[in-house]
């Protein structure tokens, strides 16, 4: 590590730390203590291991709108996040109540992927033959990353 020393300079020593491995697998806050050669204190280290969250950028609009009514929404997703990241399922609703889902495997029978890598986006349209109200309208997406589910709602612009 880099170590500030009593004339103001810095040097890198080693430390022996105890433990001496980090299982990161655990999440949690482990504190480690270590020793420096000609150092009398003892020096610590705080590791804290967060689970993984997705970091997307994700938004909705209504491509073409008649009278605050969308006949066209687009759907986008950007990974800028460090693992892919599966979608599982997706709902448009109106006002609160659901109007359309999007399995996994419908998707894929679409030939729309549902795999987003980092540093990827992804994106689809859907078209309502009626229309729905814009207003108070929105889509969730069931997410999955890493091992775990995510749950997003963005509304629809």
């Amino acid at each position: 590590v880099t170590a500030t020393m009593s004339n103001g300079t810095n040097r890198e020593v080693e430390v022996a730390w105890n433990p001496n491995k980090a299982d990161t697998t655990i999440i949690g806050t482990t504190i480690f203590e270590g020793a420096v050669i000609g150092y009398d204190e003892v020096v610590k280290l705080t590791l804290n291991v967060q689970k993984y969250q997705p970091k997307l950028n994700m938004y909705n609009y209504s491509s073409v709108t008649i009278n605050n009514v969308c006949k066209q929404l687009s759907l986008n997703i950007q990974n800028i996040g460090t693992k892919p990241v599966t979608i599982n399922k997706i709902e448009v609703y109106e006002q609160g109540n659901l109007v359309s889902t999007y399995t996994s495997s419908q998707l894929l029978d679409n030939n729309i992927g549902t795999n987003i890598t980092p540093s990827e986006s992804w994106g689809m349209s859907l078209n309502f033959k009626f229309g729905i109200w814009i207003d108070n309208s929105y889509v969730k997406y069931y997410l999955e990353s890493d091992g775990s589910p995510y749950e997003y709602t963005v509304d629809i612009k």
